[in-house]
């Protein structure tokens, strides 16, 4: 595996024809994926992860979750990058079990652009009729007009100002372009509706009034009727005027009165788009839309970390498909693998494992001490003899081992068999039983391999009433994070989830930020389908990522919060 791609991600929100590429950020990633190759086991491999703002205007990243165990890194969960500047990130990978492991890092990029928006609302007579959902026009209008604004950005480095139009027969300044969003809730609550459509005079006006703005500029124009005024204005006159100034217009077409064709026009045309509604929901998602795609010149991407561990690992291996009757024995052995040179005859090993004592016993010798409590510890130690036998295939036959053991090509050896044992097999008190393989121990702590395939269930199958026993191994677990439901949500949501290994376990909520907004380890602690209610009602509005941590993996997805 090798770490030698070069990529540029050229970052688009989207095309619009009135803006050049100096208003999209791009972002010059050194690699798309970081691989660290093979690595031994709690050792340790750093890379370094490379970014570029190729743009020319600032630009700002966002990560949406840490980097976890078994990598680690200096990545910041926000980040600035000045116009031609780039930032090193050291990323690492520490190994802690045996076999693949990757996460998928996911980033927002953003350039720094302040914009000036008109939102501009018909309150002819018609905005007093009830939508699909049974909600007035108009009030439906006004909470969009809300959210809108609850979103607009406002910080240190930028900030959006809005300006609250309405219009009927004539043309009303309800509020000036302004930053002050207690104002503009203001101007938004106050809209009545009466009077006819004059909705291209009022695109017109509008024009006129955000022209002197050295923000960004934009209209966001609803209406649920076709203009009837007589004035002369026209969608062409719109048109030109808006890309004489260098306005972007977003129409909004509510219910199925309207002049789709026009309204599109005139969005397309000054580098915006046409939208419709039906409902409250419908007008509320797409005003959100517009604050966090449409308004923002901002992509998110990712890029991979992936590493493999080389070991050492332990193996439990068992029977397969063994049928058996009570009283009968059924026998497993502990192997180890990718073992170095660190080890040598008169090293010792510990095996730990449980199951349930009511359906098996071990069968004991001399060096074996067993409570019945379903515990059992097997200890040894290494042998030349045990050694011998994995090394002399690959060191020119020979067979002195101290001189086998001194070799210094041999430093990844294979598969050792350690221990074995073998249980009785008992009616008991349930069906099944769990044999787990915890750990494996090297000199007496200072080696912890990992679990290669340490899980193994034995359960009853009740034949003619003689006791028969089949042993199989688990086969109908699966790790799974589902989408939740509803999504969007604003109250409650719901979270399905699958595990397939037992263990420590926790479900998170993060925000756009990386913010830790949620988190539970009530997490169900054995193999199955599970699913989680989340109260995300004091969440402010907006883009959130949940992730399940388990054992062996993380998994995580996206969801979206409305109010």
């Amino acid at each position: 595996m090798k770490n030698s791609l070069h990529i540029f991600f050229l970052i688009f929100a989207s095309f619009f024809p009135l803006f050049g590429e100096s208003d999209l950020p791009r972002i010059d990633v050194q690699s798309l994926v970081t691989d660290f190759g093979y690595v031994d086991y709690r050792a340790m491999n750093t890379k370094q992860i490379v970014f570029t703002n190729i743009s020319e205007k600032k630009a700002r990243l966002y990560y949406y979750m840490p980097v976890t165990p078994p990598f680690s890194g200096t990545i910041p969960m926000y980040d600035t990058l000045l116009t031609n500047e780039s930032k090193v990130y050291n990323v690492s990978f520490s190994p802690r079990k045996f076999g693949i492991e990757n996460q998928r890092l996911f980033f927002r990029a953003e350039n720094y652009t302040s914009n000036a928006i008109a939102l501009l609302f018909d309150v002819s007579g018609s905005m007093n009729e009830e939508m699909t959902d049974k909600v007035i026009k108009l009030e439906g209008a006004k909470k969009a007009g809300l959210s809108f604004v609850d979103n607009m950005k406002f910080n240190t480095d930028e900030w959006d100002e809005a300006a609250i139009y309405t219009f009927s027969s004539g043309f009303t300044v309800r509020q000036q372009l302004t930053t002050n969003k207690p104002a503009l809730r203001t101007a938004i609550n106050n809209m009545t509706a009466s009077g006819q459509t004059s909705f291209y005079f009022a695109l017109d006006t509008t024009c006129s009034l955000i022209s002197s703005s050295s923000f960004t500029r934009v209209i966001v124009a609803l209406t649920d009727g076709v203009d009837n005024d007589n004035r002369g204005y026209t969608p062409d006159k719109v048109i030109a005027k808006a890309k004489a100034r260098n306005i972007r217009i977003f129409t909004i077409g509510l219910g199925t009165s309207v002049d789709d064709f026009n309204m599109s026009r005139i969005a397309s045309e000054t580098g915006g788009a046409h939208f419709k509604a039906k409902s409250s929901k419908e007008l509320i998602d797409i005003y959100n839309d517009l604050v966090f795609k449409y308004l923002i010149f901002n992509k998110e991407f990712f890029f991979d970390l992936a590493g493999m561990c080389k070991g050492p690992y332990s193996n439990l291996i068992g029977g397969k498909d063994t049928v058996f009757k009570t009283g009968d024995t059924s026998k497993f052995e502990f192997y180890i693998g990718n073992l170095t040179k660190q080890i040598k005859p008169g090293d010792t090993y510990k095996i730990y494992m449980h199951f349930n004592p009511n359906l098996l016993v071990p069968v004991l010798d001399s060096s074996i001490t067993y409570n019945y409590d379903g515990k059992l510890i097997l200890s040894g130690k290494f042998d030349s003899t045990m050694l011998y036998s994995v090394l002399v295939k690959g060191v020119n036959n020979k067979l002195d081992v101290n001189e086998i053991l001194t070799e210094p090509n041999v430093n990844n050896w294979d598969s050792l068999l350690l221990s074995g044992i073998r249980f009785v097999q008992l009616l008991g008190n349930e069906p099944c039983t769990v044999l787990h393989l915890d750990s494996v121990i090297l000199n007496d702590g200072e080696i912890y391999t990992v679990i290669k395939n340490g899980l193994f269930t034995i359960c009853t199958k009740t034949c003619n009433a003689d006791g028969i026993r089949l042993f199989l191994s688990i086969a109908n677990s699966e790790l799974f994070l589902a989408q939740n439901n509803p999504n969007p949500c604003n109250n409650t949501t719901t979270v399905e989830f699958g595990l397939m290994e037992e263990g420590y376990s926790s479900f998170s909520v993060y925000n756009a930020l990386g913010e830790e907004m949620f988190k539970t380890n009530d997490i169900p602690q054995k193999p199955g389908k599970y699913s989680l209610p989340i109260d995300v009602s004091a969440f402010p509005q907006g883009i959130y990522y949940y992730v399940l941590k388990t054992p062996s993996r993380n998994l995580s997805n996206r969801m979206q919060i409305i109010k």
